[in-house]
């Protein structure tokens, strides 16, 4: 009961990436679609001694889809 409550309370505020999605194109995006292979990038990078300052970051990794 408590988790529909939540679930519902979210769906009303936050829309689902599905939705959010709608329309958009690969072409739309500034480099192109995103894949496992720049996630996993994304993550050797942040294991690698080059970032080893680093901390609690958060890093979107979704060729600038956010900045659209």
């Amino acid at each position: 009961m408590v988790q529909e409550n939540v679930d519902q309370a979210a769906m009303e505020v936050y829309r689902p990436v599905q939705v959010l999605c709608q329309g958009l194109k690969r072409d739309d995006l500034p480099y192109g679609s995103v894949g496992p292979d720049d996630i996993a990038q994304g993550i050797a990078f942040l294991a690698s001694d080059a970032a080893k300052t680093i901390s609690g970051v958060v890093m979107p990794i979704d060729n600038a889809w956010s900045t659209i």
